[in-house]
């Protein structure tokens, strides 16, 4: 039989990039478990095509097809790397493989697991047949790294066991993406045809048709008590399954696809074998697009948020898709940390709390395109958010004063005694700035480390208010900033010390 039979099952899809030379229009099939006989595909499989797609499972996602190893050695002596595929399917509670218990977070939270339409259940349902995809495709002679290497799908179809609503349903699929990914696989699309998708998906409940990139809010909405995804369905590409000859196929490839991920794949019913057949849409997108950042513009923040912003651009012409926001803090006694991700941002701009006083943050963003190309780390960004006059120590001469609203974080201290100090120690430091008060009868101040002076700063001036004095740059050190009064009688006012090791 032909993998029409197989079209009839759900099934998770493993694909390559195209390489250099693929061409559009390169023909391939798809093999399974129904073509597997005695002697293996030596004696039944296809003898055209560029590319193969072999089947992963023998109908359900907990059997394994028992021709794998043979089908996938003949699938990788062809020109175009071998895809693989496997089952999915959201058999609900009534399922003995993998259905979490309540309360798990596996990784999902399953609230009620004897509930049908409990996302988080189904999401980590998903996520482990997936990992059980991986293991067994990870087990052939080709290894972990090869399979791991290529792009898996998931195949979607209503032959299979879908319990669920359209949010339960699709959030299985969501596991399966997010648990493909997680493991290592490297790009995890979509297999699917024009009925079944909306079928599974579709939710009245939601006001969707559908999963795509259009709806696809409603449903991070509906999921967002128990799990947030990881690597949306929509980025990645779709396989259009079940098309009724060649040039069907090539004309699918010129409409919307399932989701509104890139077109790659169309299968049809090839007369010329005992195989379907698979049609590649077009050359794959492998340029990747490119990010940077135009937000902050100051190296200084006092207030209590920070806007971020970052142009991009997209040569491959597959389209901007989203936004990986990195950042990390750095103390005034330390290096920065590790780096958190705010992933999938659609716009171009976000807002973010300002570090805590004392700290200097640091961003990169990269971009996204359709087709699932990343960018490279755009230019780094930095702000500082200083250190008040009050998380510096002072000798006896000082006075605080507080309320002071006009002022960095309300407070300022003065001094007219020669000598007075405000000091702070454990300063991993290449870059100073003292906030100071300036005025015609103001005094001056001396900035040291480790009690050798970097500069004298005069704040007597024609002009009147707080200003940054900048100091010169010097080699990074850990070390004791004071400030000390440099005058006698005339009022030093601080209100604040930025320091930073990483900027």
């Amino acid at each position: 039989m032909k993998r029409r039979s197989v079209v009839l099952l759900p099934l998770l899809l493993l694909l390559t990039a195209s390489p250099a030379g693929a061409a559009t229009g390169d023909l391939g099939h798809d093999i399974s478990y129904p073509q597997c006989v005695s002697g293996g595909p030596a004696t039944n499989a296809p003898t055209t095509g560029s590319f193969g797609v072999v089947g992963i499972n023998g109908g359900i996602a907990t059997y394994t097809n028992p021709c794998l190893q043979a089908q996938l050695t003949w699938a990788d002596t062809l020109a175009q790397p071998p895809m693989l595929y496997a089952n999915s399917g959201n058999p609900g509670s009534a399922s003995t493989f993998y259905w979490p218990t309540a309360g798990a977070r596996d990784p999902a939270l399953c609230v009620n697991p004897t509930s049908n339409t409990d996302p988080g259940c189904a999401y980590d349902y998903g996520w482990h047949v997936a990992a059980d995809a991986v293991a067994k495709a990870s087990a052939l002679t080709q290894g972990a790294t090869f399979v791991k290497g290529l792009t898996w799908w998931v195949d979607v179809e209503i032959a299979n066991s879908w319990v669920g609503n359209g949010r339960t349903d699709a959030a299985d699929v969501q596991g399966m993406v997010d648990g493909l990914r997680s493991a290592g696989v490297a790009e995890v699309g979509v297999y699917a045809n024009g009925n079944d998708w909306p079928a599974v998906t579709g939710d009245a409940g939601l006001g969707t048709s559908a999963y795509t990139r259009g709806t696809s809010a409603a449903y991070r909405t509906a999921w967002a008590p128990y799990f947030a995804p990881k690597y949306p369905i929509e980025d990645g590409p779709v396989w259009f399954a079940g098309l009724n000859d060649l040039a069907g196929a090539q004309a699918r490839c010129g409409t919307t696809s399932l989701t509104g991920g890139e077109r790659l794949l169309a299968q049809y019913d090839d007369p010329d074998s005992a195989y379907d057949g698979d049609y590649r849409c077009a050359d794959r997108d492998l340029t990747a697009p490119t990010a940077s950042l135009t937000a902050p513009t100051a190296l200084l923040v006092t207030t209590g948020t920070t806007k971020v912003a970052w142009t991009a651009s997209d040569a491959g012409g597959s389209g901007l898709a989203s936004y990986d926001l990195r950042r990390a803090n750095a103390p005034y006694n330390g290096g920065l940390g590790s780096w958190a991700y705010t992933r999938r941002l659609l716009g171009t701009s976000t807002t973010v709390t300002s570090p805590s006083r004392g700290y200097t943050s640091c961003w990169y963003v990269q971009s996204r395109d359709a087709a699932g190309n990343v960018s490279a780390l755009s230019n780094r960004r930095c702000v500082i958010q200083p250190l008040d006059d009050r998380d510096l120590t002072g000798s006896s001469g000082w006075t605080r004063t507080t309320g002071a609203t006009a002022w960095y974080a309300g407070s300022f201290s003065t001094a007219t005694r020669l000598g007075a100090t405000l000091s702070k120690t454990g300063v991993r430091t290449s870059r100073l700035q003292v906030l100071a008060y300036r005025c015609p009868t103001c005094g001056a101040v001396t900035v040291l480390l480790n009690g050798t002076v970097l500069k004298t700063i005069s704040l007597a001036s024609s002009a009147t208010g707080r200003a940054w004095f900048a100091l010169p740059g010097f080699s990074l050190r850990t070390t004791t900033v004071t400030l000390r009064v440099a005058s006698s009688g005339k009022a030093v006012r601080v209100d604040a010390l930025a320091t930073s090791g990483v900027v």
